[in-house]
């Protein structure tokens, strides 16, 4: 009788302390905070997050072709935020459009030119380094279904920092490029976009795009992109060259 109340017991704190881990990595008893507020922790220097708290958010970055090497993209409503992680395919993890609860606790929040990014400590070659991807894995949970997400409408002057790490479109605009071959401007990892009074952005391209024999277009465009900043110049970071839609 007494072994078999000892088994009972054991098998009762076992289930205790399954059911206690699922409850914190779904962020059951935490406080949940907006990536704007997530954002005002940063205060100038490295801080690593000791508070237990998680955000949540859509992913609104692919890095299929390498232009978001190493790097995830949540966004919620009040702003975005890039997370670093050591991980050569992040899209087949969190697709366009997936839902993610982050927890925060541990992470650390730091600056690459001017925006803030969430990564680990730093390794000395910048303000965060990449989470490991066991690091990761134990710091989300997926939401929910794959769905759409639809980029804010807005021209070249109308950007700003509450863009930066959030999924814009900047309608009607003209690439100076234009005309010019896929292959030669890869090279140079960038073209720039030009509307009707002159504004111009800078969209970065991937140097791994495969439509190497077609040329840039010509006329004017819609693109579609995650907003990023390099002090003082914002520039548009496109998944792929199917970004850059004809009007």
């Amino acid at each position: 009788m007494c072994r078999g109340k000892g088994r009972w017991l054991l098998m009762t704190v076992c289930l205790m302390v399954v059911a206690s881990a699922c409850g914190e990595h779904d962020g059951e008893g935490r406080e949940s905070v907006s990536i704007a507020h997530l954002r005002t922790l940063y205060r100038g220097y490295p801080i690593t997050i000791a508070e237990d708290i998680y955000i949540e958010g859509r992913v609104v970055s692919d890095d299929r072709y390498g232009n978001f090497y190493h790097t995830l993209v949540l966004q919620d409503s009040t702003g975005g935020i890039p997370i670093r992680i050591d991980h050569n395919a992040l899209h087949t993890l969190h697709p366009l459009g997936s839902t993610l609860r982050v927890r925060c606790l541990g992470l650390q929040l730091g600056s690459y030119g001017g925006a803030v990014r969430l990564g680990g400590e730093s390794d000395g070659r910048g303000e965060v380094s990449d989470l490991s991807p066991a690091d990761w894995a134990r710091s989300y949970v997926t939401l929910g279904e794959v769905d759409n997400v639809e980029p804010r409408r807005v021209s070249i002057a109308e950007l700003s920092a509450r863009d930066i790490a959030t999924l814009v479109m900047v309608e009607d605009v003209e690439i100076v490029e234009g005309g010019r071959l896929w292959s030669e401007v890869a090279e140079e990892r960038e073209v720039h976009v030009v509307d009707g009074v002159l504004d111009t952005l800078v969209v970065s391209l991937s140097p791994y795009e495969e439509l190497f024999d077609s040329r840039v277009p010509t006329g004017r465009v819609d693109v579609v992109g995650v907003l990023d900043y390099f002090r003082p110049h914002y520039q548009l970071v496109i998944s792929s060259v199917k970004s850059l839609s004809p009007r």
